[in-house]
């Protein structure tokens, strides 16, 4: 995995890392506290190692794992919270997210980017 490039999205495909400075942690937007955020989903995109070990690189977000992690969850409703987490996001004025879930520091752009992608991915798998 070459997780300096930024977050897998399929082969050869990635969400390119914005860097920030680490200092600057004092102003963070908590994800996990958002009412939406989706655990079991993310729980099921957990597959190449544990999120305690290697952050945001122990998931999967290639389209095939999104789809095989749906399930039989109720897809409208789970995008439903995901465009309701992004907008969230977006409106916030904290340029980084933090995630004990995702074991994660990042730029709020990455974020948004990877749920933008998520949605995406589950709306095509509806069709």
């Amino acid at each position: 995995m070459e997780a300096d490039k930024g977050i897998s999205i399929g082969e050869d495909k990635w969400i390119t890392w914005i860097d920030f400075d680490e200092k600057d942690n004092v102003n963070l937007l908590d994800v996990d506290a958002f009412p939406v955020f989706t655990f079991d989903f993310w729980d099921k995109l957990e597959i190449h190692c544990l999120a305690e070990c290697c952050g945001i690189h122990a998931y999967s977000f290639w389209e095939e794992d999104i789809k095989i992690a749906l399930g039989k969850t109720d897809k409208a409703e789970l995008v439903k919270c995901l465009i309701l987490a992004k907008e969230e996001v977006a409106r916030r004025g904290e340029t980084i997210i933090i995630s004990g879930k995702l074991n994660n520091l990042m730029h709020k752009q990455v974020f948004i980017q990877l749920l933008e992608h998520i949605i995406v991915t589950i709306q095509s798998a509806e069709e």
